[in-house]
This record gives structure tokens, sequence and C-alpha cells, in this order.
């Protein structure tokens, strides 16, 4: 049987654990929502929610009272130099949570939304029609398998990471969310 991303994931953990607790490297993990963030492309805030801006729409994933995690990438950038900084004081193995941002997809469209200078309407996500690309192409597949985790809330949550980062580390949301979308309209007057 084919194993899942999250078997693979696991395996590659636990395989980083051993080769730590054996003294081989020090392993520091720092596990973030879905990115987003200034000039990043091919995830799901590029490929799906933003994928038809040109045509005055923007996608929800999923319903919009639920929430989902995300990482500003500049802020997890920033996190991973605190850990970096500090690992001589860290185990030989560590798995730290990002918070991040942990928002409603109606959340997610306002800010994007009011981030915009005109406006757009707003729909879901179509993903009946990437279940059937699916049918021929492995990697629609693997995408469509994924909408669970925007159909169910998931979120990060380290109070440790938090304290070694301190309080008001995260970019307030609606300035990173203005920061992404910036470099889409520059393309879009282009």
């Amino acid at each position: 049987a084919e194993a899942s991303r999250g078997d693979n994931r696991i395996r590659l953990e636990v395989m980083l654990a051993a080769a730590a607790e054996a003294g081989r490297f020090q392993t520091i993990i720092l596990r973030g929502g879905d990115f987003f963030g200034p000039d990043n492309r091919g995830d799901w805030f590029d490929q799906a929610i933003l994928s038809k801006l040109a045509g005055g729409t923007i996608a929800h994933l999923g319903s919009l009272e639920l929430r989902h995690s995300w990482a500003y990438l500049p802020d997890l950038g920033r996190a991973l130099v605190v850990l970096g900084e500090q690992r001589g004081s860290l185990a030989r193995f560590e798995n730290f949570h990002f918070a991040g941002h942990f928002v409603s997809q109606g959340q997610m469209m306002a800010a994007i939304s009011t981030a915009l200078p005109h406006r757009v309407s707003i729909v879901p996500l179509a993903w009946w029609q990437l279940g059937a690309l699916g049918l021929v192409n492995p990697i629609m597949r693997d995408i469509y398998r994924m909408r669970y985790l925007w159909h169910n809330e998931m979120e990060l949550v380290d109070p440790r990471l938090d304290a070694l980062l301190g309080a008001g580390f995260a970019t307030p949301f609606a300035d990173a969310i203005a920061a992404t979308v910036a470099p889409f309209l520059t393309e879009k007057a282009a």
C-alpha cells in the first residue's frame, strides 16, 4: 500500500529522533500551518485562494466559520532564527509548533478583501473539480485527499515556543495579509 504523506513524516521524524539520541546531530523541528507571505508561490494561498484574482474572485477552502492555522513566512523564518540562536540550551531532539495565525476562512476572506483596492466575489473552492482531475493526475489526487485539513479545525499550540519567542512576536494578521497580497496586485497591473 502507498504510504501517506503523514506516514512518511512520522517515519522521518523517528529516524531523526534516533540519530539525535545517538549523538550524531541535533534536530529541531519547527512545524507551521499553511504558508503565506510576500512573493511566495505554489501554495494554497497562491494556487487556490488567489488563483482567480485577475477575474475578480477569491476562493475559500472550507466553511467560512472554520478556523485554520496559517504561518506567515517572515515570522516563521524569524522563529527559526530564534531557535537556532538558542540551540545550545535545547535538547538533542526538539519538536515545536508555531502558532502563527489561527483564523476562520471568513476572517481570511475579509482580510484579503480589505487589502485589495477593488471589490471581489468570494466563492467556495470547487473541490469536485480537483477530485475529477485527480482521476488522471496524481498530484491533484493528493491535493484532493488533503481537503480534510480545510473541513476540520487543527490549531498549532506550543506555550514553550511562545515563551521563547516572546509576546507580540507575530506580525499583525491584517498587515501580513496586506504584504502578501501586494505582489499579486503589482503582477495584475503589469
